[in-house]
């Protein structure tokens, strides 16, 4: 059983990463995040969801449907007044796909990681030759991904976890 967990660890481990460097390349490359790929992300982790309680796959649901909500009216808000867009709708959708992997309480948490790795892009491009403005646009989904990979290694509360101590 302990062999077993740890292998669906591992395969869960690696399918989110392979698919976090895959929107990563995409949305760095060409500033998007294509919704092929959040629906993949959004589908797996609704079965990983689904494979560790029963149940959860309701509460899933309802956690992606707040986040969704959540996170967009919070775009709207930040939006209104500076007439510009701080989250697309791209990182809004990745927000909300990414709940079955980490649970929606962790989104704050992977939001701040987000907010960290930010600036240290910042630092590093205004380092080089690239001149970064108020108005300059950077590409949120590798940030998001980062604080998604973060903390599905290191939450204690993680489908992980979960899976781990089932089998």
């Amino acid at each position: 059983r302990g062999r077993a967990g740890l292998r669906a660890q591992f395969v869960m481990s690696i399918t989110l990463l392979t698919l976090l460097l895959v929107i990563t390349v995409i949305d760095r490359t060409w500033n998007v995040l294509p919704n092929a790929l959040n629906a993949v992300l959004a589908g797996i982790g609704v079965l990983v969801a689904a494979g560790y309680r029963e149940t959860l796959l309701v509460i899933v649901t309802v956690e992606m449907v707040l986040c969704f909500l959540a996170v967009s009216g919070l775009s709207l808000l930040y939006t209104r007044p500076r007439e510009r867009s701080g989250l697309g709708r791209g990182d809004v959708k990745f927000l909300t796909v990414s709940t079955p992997w980490i649970r929606l309480h962790y989104i704050a948490w992977r939001t701040l990681l987000r907010r960290m790795s930010g600036p240290l892009l910042a630092l590093v491009l205004q380092m080089g030759d690239r001149r970064l403005t108020s108005s300059s646009n950077i590409a949120l989904g590798p940030h998001l991904a980062l604080g998604l990979a973060v903390i599905w290694f290191l939450q204690p509360l993680s489908a992980i976890s979960e899976v781990t101590a089932r089998q």
